[in-house]
This record gives structure tokens, C-alpha cells and sequence, in this order.
């Protein structure tokens, strides 16, 4: 949903954007904060075989809670998974990675969500293991091009890059 940060980012209704896996857009530039990643998401107890990363194909046969294909994240897992050629099992399309989580922990299924939302609060009676092949993402603080940000921002920016960084480093080797 690029289109509506940047409508308001040149409508100035906004000064910063947090986007993942933004796209070029007229007018606007990212500031790079880092590379997220997907992973998969598994009510305790279900065998995803041995310890490590999940293999896409290891998810067929089970019960798949897909995105709804509306924002860049949903539509770049869709297309990997197409790519990959790997038939899932869709009881549920949930529309946010949240919603999915909270489907998961209630035992519906597994799901593929970013790895932010992954380590978010809430509904922490979840298995988070790595996906393989891994999928990563840019994330990004969009601005106006052809405007200066304030120093607010610029050091809000700083800070959120260190701190995202610092975020992905403690949990780069998901349970």
C-alpha cells in the first residue's frame, strides 16, 4: 500500500514513511534501514522436522494461512511461492501478518510472515523458524526527493536503523 504513503508524503500530510520492500516512486526516496526476512510460523507441537530452517515444500500437505495479496510483502511471498512451484494447503486468508500469528497460535495452521511481526508481542505460543529458500526484504524511511528532512527525522532515522539492527541481530536464529 506504497500508493498511499506516498500520496501523503507529497501531500506533505506526512514527513517520514516506514515502507517494506519499497518500490522506486516518483518523487520519493529511501533512506535504507535494513533487510528483513520471512519466516515461517507453526503452532507448537507440529513437526516441521529437524531443527533449522523449514523447507517451502515441507508446508505442503498442512494447513496454510495466506495472506490476502494486497500489500508488497503479500505479493512478493505469492510470487515466491509460485516460483517455487510448491501447492499449499489455504484454510484461511487473513489480512494482516498479525492476524495470521494470532490464527496460527490457536492451532489453524502455519503461516509465512515477516520476521518482525514474527518477534512482535502478542500471541507468543508460536514457533518461529527460518524458511528456506530464505526470502529477505528492504526496508526503508521514505521522504520527499527533492526536500530536505529535519534533523528530528535524520536522527530518528539513525535511531530506528540502529535499533532494527540491533532487533534482527538478537533474533537472527529463530526457535
Amino acid at each position: 500500500r506504497h500508493e498511499e504513503l506516498t500520496g501523503a508524503l507529497l501531500d506533505s500530510r506526512i514527513d517520514l514513511a516506514l515502507a517494506f520492500d519499497p518500490e522506486n516512486m516518483p518523487g520519493i526516496r529511501g533512506e535504507a534501514l535494513g533487510l528483513g526476512r520471512f519466516v515461517v510460523l507453526a503452532p507448537p507441537g507440529l513437526d516441521l522436522g529437524a531443527e533449522g530452517p523449514v523447507k517451502l515444500e515441507r508446508l505442503s500437505g498442512m494447513p496454510f494461512i495466506r495472506l490476502d495479496n494486497q500489500g508488497p510483502l503479500d505479493r512478493l511471498l505469492n510470487t515466491h511461492i509460485d516460483a517455487c512451484e510448491v501447492k499449499l494447503d489455504t484454510v484461511a486468508v487473513a489480512g494482516s501478518y498479525q492476524l495470521a500469528k494470532a490464527l496460527v497460535s490457536q492451532g489453524l495452521g502455519v503461516a509465512i510472515a515477516d520476521e518482525i511481526t514474527a518477534r512482535s508481542r502478542g500471541w507468543e505460543d508460536v514457533v518461529v523458524r527460518p524458511l528456506k529458500p530464505e526470502l529477505t526484504f528492504r526496508i526503508a524511511a521514505l521522504h520527499v526527493d527533492n526536500e530536505s528532512i529535519s534533523r528530528v527525522c535524520r536522527q530518528f532515522v539513525a535511531h530506528l536503523r540502529e535499533s532494527l539492527d540491533t532487533f534482527l541481530s538478537c533474533n537472527s536464529s529463530p526457535s
